[in-house]
């Protein structure tokens, strides 16, 4: 996925108030003030072959937050010899590793990676776009914890397989806690 299928795909699958009918007036605008996306007036300079920076710079995903992960606005993305830093997981920095490609979730206090998270960046848009469908199939039409947890386990051909496993087991608890919320 590129950058501009990801802002379509994004924009089509952002909820309205009217859809939050069993949640809290504060979760609904919470939700939806989190599915904010909208294209740069000056965007950077196209980047298609490194599309989660180009999607930081050409489209404001600055307060973007799909379940745990949030983008870094243009100015907060930074790099070092080994790694680009363009996000966050749950306050531990997202990463894409220079010579795989592959994108990491980093240790914050030291630049060593917690897990793998996606073999590469299109495979990482891809998954965040298949999670939000997930959690909005969740919380709009219901599931059970069983075809919850089938469905989690459907991405991981996206993020690029069994490897990759790590990085989205602490969703198994995340939907949980957030049936918590729901009122």
């Amino acid at each position: 996925m590129n950058a501009d299928q990801f802002y379509k795909e994004i924009k089509s699958l952002k909820p309205q108030l009217k859809d939050f009918n069993d949640y809290s007036m504060e979760f609904a605008q919470g939700y939806i003030d989190d599915m904010y996306i909208e294209p740069w007036s000056e965007p950077f300079e196209a980047m298609p072959n490194d599309p989660v920076l180009d999607l930081i710079g050409r489209y404001d995903v600055g307060t973007l937050c799909i379940q745990v992960f949030e983008f870094f606005a243009p100015d907060d993305v930074g790099e070092n010899e080994k790694y680009i830093y363009f996000g966050n997981k749950e306050g531990s920095p997202l990463a894409i590793e220079k010579a795989t490609g592959q994108i990491a979730e980093m240790n914050p206090n030291e630049e060593s990676i917690i897990c793998y998270m996606a073999k590469d960046q299109s495979c990482f848009l891809d998954f965040l776009v298949a999670l939000e469908k997930l959690n909005q199939l969740w919380i709009f039409h219901g599931m059970t914890d069983e075809e919850r947890d089938e469905e989690l386990q459907k991405l991981l051909p996206i993020l690029g397989g069994d490897k990759y496993a790590h990085g989205i087991e602490d969703l198994y608890c995340l939907f949980i806690s957030l049936s918590k919320d729901k009122h």
